[in-house]
């Protein structure tokens, strides 16, 4: 009996399925002809594949019933818009009539859900698709019997389909259709869940995924279809650049669809899926002296037009607010923070990737941030440095040396005297070319990011007392920093503003990343940085371009800066209402420039020529450059000279209204182009703390070394000590081979941190007293000084 009963719930279902045929002249479900259900839209076919991470979903069976002359088919494992997918199947009609077919719709339980009729002509076939029939609702999961008076054959087609999109990072799942309006960040990795259905096991092939818009195959690979009929595939592609179109305009929206080409069947569509995409976040790095305020208006005004979201740095200590006696961080503490911060801001946002836009001393503690602190080499998608000083400052150089002269052997008025200039301590130490040099060689590697710079050539007429150059940095430059400075190192690409053969006063250094359009920061943001975040090349009509790197290692060719030489310093305090006087003999050459160091608001400063001509800053001579620097910048007044005339220069410094009660220290001293060199040489691989190493400095006259020099150092410790130092060449003192020019003392750095030393060297060539002075800078860490990355 209870065979009998199971056998009659099994046949039940037929049973009404034929008496809905046997009574199909009486009123009956509309009839639903084969194009309502056939597959429309669809995306042409393309070849390509990719799959992984298979997972076996439910088959399909197929069961012909012969009852009388019907004849009954059952497809089980149906779903409707479950998850995305929809059943697609087919019916074929095997006689040479027309045939009456009925479709009944049951549940996983067995019950009726819906019912409809449809005709199908002789011979004919129609495909039905789930996700049209309007009385099946979604979320439908079951099975269908199908019921002819003619005899038909039905089964499931293969289907493709994606089900999901998931941002990588985030786990966020956007709807198939698009409807969720949560976005991914362009350079997130994306995941779409591809089904396959009733493909059998052991069919290979190729399935991608493809970008509707651009045609472009976001991912393909060839893969297998395993086991039962069914397969889930997690294809992942990376969604950098598609915030923005190939014109570099914002496009947010992506509509993407999967195809599935066997290697032997006809290719398969998916339905397409969309996904929004944001633009990378750009972190802004700020400089020498500067804090995340001096980004304000890139933040606010330039980079939300471009729909792009910035982020200024506020946790790094470059000397822009604070007392100006206390120290700064270094560019290795600034480094850190750097790290902290782009973690923070990458959580915040959603962001695999982060763009980083750096000004002056910025690039260089993002260069040191990329190459030491930075774990996933893809994290800064690119670097673009405005007016970094890759081969250093020698404008900072200068200010150390005559701040050393300043405090005598005393470390305290080494900071109290940089204080007064508005100087910052140590960082400025950090910018001068012999730090540079060994910093190059230790901070090479840069992961995957792609390095830019922006130089500037400012050639300004002196007025409203704005400086035309600067005397002491190569030209062209910004003011502080020379356009072979910015391009030492190897660049994916770069430029100079206003260009290398055109002068104009849109090139100062402060101004590449101000509001100011005198200044440069607005073209400078929509000629080079503005297309570089929208992923567009910039023009070169205004630029230049350097030669493209050729591997990670930094330019062997000789530092460009280490011709320009600095003589010995003279000081002395200016009182208000005073005068000081400071006498030089320019060595023989094309040129002499006489700088002081000193507050340049506090003071005037003129020069008397050996004629008795006083030359002072309103002069108007072609032979004469005058520059006064502000306070923003470094405290140095110069006078450049052409072809000056031989014998005694007097520099005069004398007090003004704002010359201060207590009076201002000033130091004077010269700088020449000289084939007499004094140079730092390039450090060991590692200093380490508690390990005996050397101050070195190099003397040479072209290639050719330089003996029985009277050289000696006034080193100055982090933790405030200060020694005087004598260098020998001797090979006894950490100087290598005695008599090759390398003078050296060693030492044993106690404690980590910076160390700096001034190096004068007194010596006699072609019978005449000669002098050089130089600045020696390291950074001692517990265990080595700036040890590059492992290749990764």
């Amino acid at each position: 009996m209870a065979v009998l009963n199971h056998l009659g719930q099994r046949l039940m279902p037929y049973y009404f399925v034929l008496i809905g045929l046997l009574s199909l002249a009486s009123p009956s479900p509309p009839a639903v002809s084969p194009e309502e259900h056939s597959l429309v839209g669809r995306h042409p076919t393309a070849l390509a594949g990719f799959g992984h991470a298979t997972t076996p979903s439910h088959s399909a069976n197929s069961i012909g019933v012969r009852v009388s002359t019907l004849v009954c088919v059952t497809l089980e494992g149906l779903v409707k818009n479950f998850g995305g997918i929809s059943t697609i199947y087919e019916v074929t009609n095997l006689s040479a009539t027309s045939a009456h077919v009925t479709h009944s719709f049951y549940s996983g339980t067995g019950d009726f859900v819906t019912q409809f009729v449809t005709t199908l002509d002789e011979g004919g076939t129609q495909t039905i698709n789930l996700a049209t029939i309007p009385t099946l609702p979604d979320g439908y999961t079951g099975s269908v019997v199908i019921c002819s008076d003619q005899p038909i054959t039905a089964r499931l087609l293969p289907t493709l389909t994606i089900t999901t999109l998931a941002d990588g990072p985030n786990g966020v799942i956007y709807a198939s259709n698009g409807s969720v309006s949560k976005t991914t960040v362009d350079g997130n990795p994306v995941t779409a869940t591809v089904q396959l259905e009733n493909v059998a096991a052991g069919v290979r092939g190729l399935l991608a995924i493809i970008d509707v818009d651009s045609g472009i195959f976001l991912q393909q690979q060839v893969m297998t279809m395993t086991g039962g009929g069914a397969m889930e595939v997690l294809a992942r592609f990376s969604s950098s650049g598609m915030a923005w179109n190939e014109a570099g305009t914002y496009t947010p929206r992506h509509t993407v669809y999967a195809t599935f080409q066997p290697t032997s069947a006809p290719p398969m569509t998916s339905n397409s899926a969309s996904f929004g995409v944001r633009p990378r976040p750009a972190v802004l790095v700020h400089g020498y002296k500067d804090t995340a305020a001096s980004w304000h208006t890139y933040a606010i005004t330039f980079l939300s037009a471009i729909s792009v979201t910035g982020f200024a740095v506020d946790n790094m200590n470059t000397g822009g607010s604070g007392n100006p006696l206390s120290p700064t961080l270094t560019i290795d503490a600034n480094a850190r923070q750097l790290k902290q911060y782009i973690a923070q801001k990458k959580m915040q946002y959603g962001a695999e990737q982060v763009d980083v836009v750096a000004h002056s001393m910025g690039g260089l503690i993002t260069r040191h941030y990329i190459a030491r602190y930075m774990t996933d080499p893809s994290e800064i998608h690119q670097l673009i440095m405005l007016g970094t000083p890759n081969a250093g400052s020698t404008t900072a150089e200068a200010v150390m040396i005559g701040a050393h002269a300043l405090a005598g052997n005393l470390k305290p008025l080494l900071t109290s005297v940089l204080g007064a200039f508005g100087v910052r301590y140590p960082a400025v130490q950090e910018l001068t070319p012999g730090y540079l040099e060994q910093f190059n060689a230790a901070n090479y590697e840069r992961g995957l990011a792609l390095f830019y710079a922006v130089a500037g050539n400012y050639f300004c007429l002196p007025l409203y007392k704005w400086p035309s150059f600067n005397p002491l940095e190569r030209a062209p430059n910004d003011v502080v920093v020379s356009r072979d400075s910015v391009f030492e190192i190897p660049m994916n690409k770069g430029w100079t503003f206003p260009g290398p053969q055109v002068s104009g006063c849109e090139g100062d250094h402060r101004g590449m990343r101000s509001a100011a359009p005198r200044d440069g920061g607005q073209p400078i943001f929509d000629l080079y940085v503005s297309p570089l975040l929208r992923g567009v090349t910039p023009a070169l009509q205004l630029g230049w371009q350097p030669s493209p790197p050729q591997d990670n290692l930094p330019n062997a060719t000789e530092d460009a800066l280490s011709a320009v030489q600095f003589t010995a310093v003279q000081t002395g305090t200016l009182q208000p209402g005073g005068r000081l006087e400071f006498q030089q003999t320019p060595e023989p050459g094309p040129a002499a420039t006489f700088i002081v160091v000193g507050p340049s608001d506090q003071m005037t400063v003129s020069l008397r020529d050996p004629g008795g001509r006083v030359i002072s800053p309103t002069t108007s001579d072609p032979q004469v450059q005058y520059m006064r620097m502000g306070q923003d910048l470094f405290p140095v007044t110069t006078y450049a000279i052409s072809n000056p005339v031989p014998g005694l220069w007097t520099t005069i410094v004398e007090a003004n209204i704002l010359t201060p009660a207590g009076g201002v220290p000033v130091a004077a001293f010269g700088s020449l182009v000289s084939d007499l060199r004094l140079a730092i040489p390039a450090p060991r691989d590692a200093y380490q703390a508690a390990h005996p190493t050397a101050v070195t400095a190099q003397l040479q006259a072209v290639t050719t070394p330089l003996l029985g020099a009277d050289v000696s150092a006034q080193l100055v410790r982090p933790d405030g000590t200060v020694s005087l130092l004598t260098l020998l060449d001797d090979g006894l003192h950490g100087d290598g081979a005695p008599g090759d020019g390398v003078y050296g003392s060693p030492f044993t750095p106690a404690v980590p941190g910076a160390y700096n030393a001034a190096i004068h060297a007194s010596f006699v060539s072609a019978g005449l007293l000669r002098s050089r002075s130089a600045i020696w800078v390291t950074e001692v860490d517990e265990t080595r000084l700036f040890l590059p990355h492992i290749q990764r």
